[in-house]
């Protein structure tokens, strides 16, 4: 493979990478999030204005900075285009070098990760900057206008990953979830996947809601899409109906994102019923299965295994209410 080719791939990564560490700096605003739109990294927030993030890596990023200028210089050009497109919360030039300039003034402030504000760069960068902007016909509103330097660099896995893992561990441990284990690597493979498909949509229009992507932690807090062969419902069935249900079980919740809204209303009709006591759930489950069947789409399961995997799957998502409340309230659902 080229070198050239390699670059290439290296940028999608690193693009892709930076997009998860955006997301989960602003996922109680955000609404949706859009690669290779508007710009780069588009992230939409509840208010209506959006976050516009152009991003540029560099493969040896700590020894080579023969064009980190050029690239600044085009960053600047590219998001002064789309701030005319839409309503602007924050201008992002997002990269990997820790000499995003090559200003030996300015430097010292992009050491690891980092993020920093126009107004606070050195004269020196400021002009640089200010010269690129006054080429253009209509340039970027500077107050509007943050570097963020995300350290990424080596074929080492564990290396070039290091920050954006420890991101995501920050978010999930602001969560208090019991069951967090194994969550960090799932949510980032995952991530990385959406976005990718994402980036590659044909259709320019195609967004990762939050409810996409808080999805697959709700999977994940409820069993990791596999089923517990003792939890209530599976004991009586026999070894071939389970792995049937087991089968069935995970392909729903890995394949359908729009089951958020259905996990909402069970645990909102649950709550409304104010069922109490030992059996709670079970009561519930018990009352009120026939409602959710159709729900499910489960129409070509034999009619007993779609009754058992309809209560399997109320009864899993109330009994681990507490975890999904959490993620709700931390990502403000």
């Amino acid at each position: 493979m080229s070198r050239r080719a390699n670059s290439v791939i290296f940028g999608f990564d690193f693009q892709e990478n930076a997009a998860i560490v955006l997301m989960v700096e602003n996922m109680a605003e955000m609404d949706s999030v859009k690669i290779e739109g508007e710009e780069d990294i588009e992230i939409k927030l509840n208010d209506g204005s959006s976050i516009l993030a152009q991003a540029k890596s560099v493969v040896k990023a700590s020894t080579d900075f023969t064009n980190v200028k050029a690239k600044a210089k085009a960053a600047m050009q590219s998001l002064s285009d789309a701030s005319e497109k839409v309503k602007v919360r924050k201008l992002i030039y997002y990269t990997n070098s820790p000499n995003p300039f090559n200003d030996e003034a300015s430097k010292p402030m992009f050491y690891g990760k980092s993020i920093v504000k126009y107004d606070d760069l050195p004269v020196s960068t400021k002009e640089l900057i200010n010269g690129w902007l006054g080429q253009l016909e209509k340039p970027l509103d500077v107050g509007n206008l943050q570097i963020h330097v995300l350290p990424f660099e080596t074929d080492d896995d564990e290396q070039r990953y290091r920050v954006v893992l420890q991101s995501l561990s920050d978010f999930i441990g602001e969560m208090d979830l019991k069951s967090a284990d194994g969550l960090r690597k799932r949510l980032h493979e995952v991530w990385l996947s959406m976005l990718d498909r994402n980036g590659s949509s044909l259709d320019a229009e195609k967004r990762l809601s939050k409810k996409d992507v808080v999805w697959p932690m709700i999977v994940f807090v409820t069993g990791r899409g596999r089923l517990d062969r003792n939890v209530q419902y599976c004991t009586d069935l026999d070894d071939g109906e389970f792995d049937e249900i087991e089968y069935k079980y995970g392909k729903l919740i890995e394949d359908y994102c729009e089951r958020y809204d259905f996990v909402v209303k069970i645990l909102t009709d649950y709550r409304e019923g104010n069922y109490k006591g030992h059996q709670a759930i079970e009561q519930f489950v018990n009352d009120h299965w026939e409602e959710y069947v159709d729900e499910l789409g489960l129409d070509t399961l034999e009619e007993n295994l779609r009754c058992n995997l309809t209560r399997i799957v109320m009864y899993t998502i109330v009994h681990k209410r507490y975890e999904i409340d959490k993620i709700k309230r931390s990502v403000n659902l």
